[in-house]
């Protein structure tokens, strides 16, 4: 298999991994920025909009019959976790970032040990995508939502 769609292998390898590793550095940068708490509203959105996102978040559960009567302890815990929440995102984009580079590495060097560590982890994207949205179809067929 040399060639796919419209180039080769290794050229939608780099495409992909450098993709990849943009993706991930945006990420990067809002959450590295509310992490440490800078001062810059143009590279710390999270902190600039907080209170519109705790609105958004607070009407999206009192709409729900099912979170109507416990909204304040949802959103209590959500301010509570919010930063390990970032912390755990921003380490889970730095490893994929990391695995991006190996990816482009790999492939330039033909050495194929490197490429690996991104198979793993989207191998682990998937099914955790695909667990997530079992999980929340079955929350929603059991709360007669759908």
């Amino acid at each position: 298999m040399r060639s796919c769609c419209c180039c080769n292998v290794r050229t939608g390898t780099y495409i992909l991994g450098a993709l990849n590793l943009i993706a991930c550095v945006l990420v990067l940068i809002p959450l590295c920025a509310y992490l440490v708490k800078s001062d810059i509203s143009a590279i710390n959105p999270i902190e600039e909009n907080k209170k519109n996102i705790e609105n958004v978040v607070e009407d999206l559960l009192r709409e729900h019959n099912w979170t109507t009567n416990n909204y304040n302890q949802v959103m209590d815990s959500l301010k509570e976790w919010w930063p390990t929440v970032a912390l755990i995102l921003a380490s889970l984009a730095a490893i994929s970032a990391t695995a991006a580079v190996m990816l482009i590495l790999g492939v330039r060097c033909r050495i194929r040990c490197l490429m690996i560590p991104f198979l793993v982890l989207t191998m682990l994207d998937i099914i955790s995508s695909g667990a997530g949205g079992i999980i929340i179809v079955v929350a929603l067929f059991y709360s007669n939502i759908i």
